[in-house]
C-alpha cells in the first residue's frame, strides 16, 4: 500500500465526520480550517511558475464534507497536494495535541557530532546553518530548487551520511516513496521533519524513519496573519507548538 492508501484509510473516518470551514493558500503556507477550529498547516509548492499562479480545479470545497477534500491527496499537482495535507493535518489536529513539545534534541537523537556527515533532502536553511554550527558536514538535494546531483547525493548518503534529514516536502511532491527506495542501502537514521509532517506513525509503519517533528497549529487568527502576510517557518512557530516523536 503507497503512502497515499495509507493517509486516505487512516483519516477517512474522521473526514466523513468533519466540515472546511476556510482554505487558506498563502505563498509560504496553506492552512485548512474545519468548522470546530481545528487548523492544520503545508508548504505551498507550486510547481514551476511561468506565469501568476491559480488553483484551477472549479469545485467549491468551503463548508462541504472534509472527504470530499480529502480525495484529493490522490492528485499528482503539488498546489493540490499542499491543500490536501494541510487538511489532514487539521484532521489530525486533536491526536499533535497530545504529542511531547520538541525539546531540540533531533541531533542528539540522530547521534550526531562534529566531524559527523549529514544528507538533507529538501534544502531548510536553519537546519542547514545549525548543522554547520556545530561542525556537522551536511550535503543536500531539493529538486525544487535545483540544489544538489540525484544520482551523486544517493550514491553519497548511502556510502558515509551518518544520519539522514528528509523534509515534508516529499509528501507533497509525489517523491515519498522514490526517496525512500533510494536510502534503502543506507543505514543511517532517517527524521522527517517541517510543519508539513503528518504526525501520524502508524503512516511509516515498514519505513527506516525513525524522528517525526511537525507542528500543531494553536492560534488560528495569527498564523491565518502570518499566512496570508507570507510569513515563514519561524513566524508560524510563534502561534504554534513544535511537536517531536521518536518511531520505529
Amino acid at each position: 500500500m503507497n503512502i497515499n492508501d495509507l493517509i486516505y484509510k487512516y483519516f477517512e473516518n474522521e473526514a466523513k465526520k468533519s466540515i472546511i470551514d476556510t482554505i487558506n493558500i498563502g505563498l509560504g503556507y496553506t492552512a485548512v480550517i474545519l468548522k470546530d477550529g481545528r487548523c492544520g498547516l503545508c508548504c505551498t509548492l507550486t510547481g514551476s511558475i511561468t506565469s501568476c499562479t491559480v488553483w484551477k480545479d472549479p469545485e467549491n470545497y468551503e463548508k462541504q464534507c472534509a472527504l470530499k477534500l480529502l480525495n484529493l491527496i490522490y492528485k499528482k499537482d503539488p498546489l493540490t497536494r499542499s491543500i490536501a495535507i494541510a487538511l489532514v493535518n487539521a484532521l489530525n489536529n486533536n491526536n499533535t495535541a497530545l504529542l511531547p513539545i520538541d525539546k531540540n534534541s533531533l541531533f542528539d537523537d540522530l547521534n550526531l557530532k562534529e566531524n559527523s556527515t549529514v544528507a538533507m533532502i529538501g534544502y531548510f536553511m536553519p537546519i542547514v546553518k545549525e548543522l554547520k554550527s556545530k561542525n556537522i558536514d551536511v550535503f543536500t538535494f531539493d529538486i525544487g530548487k535545483n540544489i544538489g546531483n540525484k544520482e551523486a547525493f544517493y550514491e553519497n548518503t548511502n556510502k558515509k551520511a551518518d544520519a539522514i534529514i528528509l523534509t515534508a516536502t516529499s509528501l507533497i511532491n509525489s517523491t515519498f516513496e522514490e526517496v525512500l527506495f533510494n536510502l534503502s542501502p543506507s543505514k543511517a537514521p532517517i527524521a522527517l521533519i517541517g510543519p508539513s509532517t503528518i504526525m501520524e506513525p502508524s503512516l511509516y509503519d515498514g519505513t527506516k524513519i525513525n524522528i517525526l517533528a511537525g507542528t500543531h497549529a494553536l492560534d488560528n487568527g495569527n498564523i491565518l496573519k502570518a499566512i496570508r502576510n507570507a510569513k515563514g517557518t519561524h513566524i508560524l512557530h510563534k502561534f504554534s507548538k513544535k511537536v517531536y516523536l521518536k518511531i520505529n
